[in-house]
């Protein structure tokens, strides 16, 4: 019976603990990575308006391409094991830093800093986490059991965004969601601290052979296939879209939800909801559609969506007279959280697992600095463009003054 049930999930007798350990580091990154984003944009919002998130991008960006540098710079340079458990550490240290300067001794400039490093931080834990999963399954074994580790991944996402929601029904202090973030990476570390000797010694997970010479490695290995400047150039365009659709969301939930506990509850509903229809989109559509139709433009269904409700969106806010200022904002908040809606389904279930087939094309060797430079500073560069091409539109005065729009509360 036992065997049978194996059998269904495909996992191996073998791969039992080892699965275990990763899949508890799934829901914990996931956790991570959900909470402290809200956690973030709430502490930020409490001490400044949303119109400074353009500045915040500009500087996020030069950061995170700084920390990616540094990612890359060592990535090859040092073992896997150890260099996953660092980046951990690193991320820990951070949250820990974080939290003291925002809650134990506030200061609010150090608070801008702290946003303006959630965003890579997120990044970099992501590809930490993947990277480590690489590294440590064969091919096969990826192939068979990644799906139950996008599900815990999705699942801690889901669990801490409706988390956040009962805990600030308990308390308006939600500034110790970054706390609560910073123990559950300190239980990442500690798992890793077991994976680590558990790898090493299991013959049947991947154990990559130590290379006798020294990579060629610079900047010029992303030129080296014909893929990667197209790479670049999709990725890079994906990134500003999606920022400019954050800001413009964060923007619309600001005005409808200005009390921050309200705010941080929708926050965490949105993102909790939005990884449940990630999952089933990409469980009971994507597939089937895909197998179904067997071409790939039937994916360009989900795009073609997010342009049409872009488009609307644009009419909408633009031919509407104030006399309908009620029906003319609440209509646009919809049409705003669907494109915001799309775009991440379209990210995470297009875009991601079509990059992952491309970076196949390229030559392996490259791939452990390749990725992070395609997936982590490229998206990093376009946040930077992001927040210009924002910053330039509000400081040309081409956005109207925030539209008054009716008040909720979810307290």
């Amino acid at each position: 019976m036992f065997r049978k049930i194996l059998k269904i999930f495909g996992v191996e007798k073998k791969e039992i603990w080892i699965l275990f350990l990763t899949t508890m580091q799934a829901i914990l990154v996931g956790a991570y990575i959900g909470g402290f984003d809200i956690s973030m944009h709430a502490v930020f919002l409490d001490s400044y308006p949303f119109t400074d998130i353009p500045e915040i991008y500009i500087i996020s960006g030069i950061l995170g391409v700084v920390m990616m540098f540094i990612y890359t710079f060592f990535s090859t340079r040092i073992s896997f094991r150890i260099f996953i458990l660092l980046n951990y550490l690193v991320i820990l240290s951070l949250s820990v830093i974080i939290y003291y300067y925002c809650y134990l001794e506030f200061n609010q400039e150090y608070i801008r800093y702290g946003f303006a490093l959630m965003f890579p931080m997120n990044i970099i834990i992501f590809l930490n986490f993947w990277r480590s999963m690489r590294e440590i399954f064969t091919p096969p074994q990826t192939k068979r059991l990644i799906l139950h580790l996008q599900i815990a991944f999705y699942g801690g996402i889901v669990a801490a965004s409706y988390g956040i929601i009962l805990y600030l029904y308990q308390t308006r202090e939600f500034q110790h969601i970054i706390l609560f973030s910073s123990a559950g990476i300190a239980l990442v570390i500690l798992l890793q601290l077991i994976i680590n000797p558990t790898h090493r010694f299991s013959r049947f997970l991947q154990h990559k052979p130590k290379r006798a010479n020294p990579l060629r490695s610079k900047f010029m290995e992303l030129f080296y296939a014909r893929y990667t400047i197209l790479l670049i150039a999709f990725v890079m365009l994906s990134a500003i879209i999606g920022y400019i659709a954050h800001y413009n969301f964060i923007n619309a939930s600001r005005t409808i939800y200005p009390d921050i506990v309200g705010f941080s509850k929708f926050l965490g509903l949105f993102t909790g909801t939005l990884f449940l229809f990630i999952f089933f989109i990409d469980k009971f559509f994507i597939r089937k559609v895909l197998y179904t139709y067997d071409s790939p433009y039937s994916l360009v269904l989900i795009p073609v969506v997010m342009l049409v409700f872009i488009i609307l969106t644009v009419i909408i806010y633009l031919t509407l007279g104030n006399s309908l200022l009620f029906a003319r904002f609440s209509f646009f908040f919809i049409l705003i959280a669907i494109v915001k809606l799309a775009y991440e389904i379209s990210k995470f279930e297009i875009e991601m697992p079509s990059l992952r087939v491309l970076f196949r094309t390229l030559d392996v060797r490259f791939h452990s600095t390749i990725i992070p430079r395609i997936d982590g500073t490229t998206r990093l560069i376009g946040l930077i463009l992001a927040g210009v091409i924002l910053f330039g539109i509000i400081q040309l005065k081409f956005v109207n003054s925030p539209v008054k729009a009716p008040r909720y509360s979810l307290s």
